[in-house]
């Protein structure tokens, strides 16, 4: 994603070959600050663009990852925890992506732009 990598099984696809890749909004976990010493490899960097609560539990957080619009929907309490706002860099960590219907967990060690 952008300048970003995500690693993925290779298993029928090749180098640089160009996947759509699918990130169920449920997936991501946000973190203010870059995590060291855990077990996902999908960390990317991004900034918020919108936060809107879809009712008193639930926010959906809007993320700019080089270009590309990723969603989490997280707790409206962990979003008031964070203290997330519209402009503020947030660290997007992923630990299932989807491509072409597969699910790939991030212990695959292939890389793909």
């Amino acid at each position: 994603i952008g300048n970003q990598a995500i690693y993925i099984a290779a298993d029928g696809l090749n180098t640089n070959q160009r996947i759509r890749l699918r990130i169920f909004a449920h997936e991501p976990l946000l973190a203010k600050v870059a995590i060291q010493d855990v077990s996902i490899d999908h960390q990317l960097h991004g900034i918020i663009t919108s936060l809107t609560t879809d009712n008193q539990q639930t926010t959906v957080v809007n993320i700019d990852v080089d270009g590309t619009t990723l969603l989490a929907r997280i707790s409206t309490r962990t979003a008031n925890q964070l203290q997330l706002i519209v402009g503020a860099p947030i660290y997007v960590l992923i630990k299932h992506i989807q491509v072409y219907g597969r699910t790939h967990s991030t212990h695959c060690s292939a890389q793909e732009n």
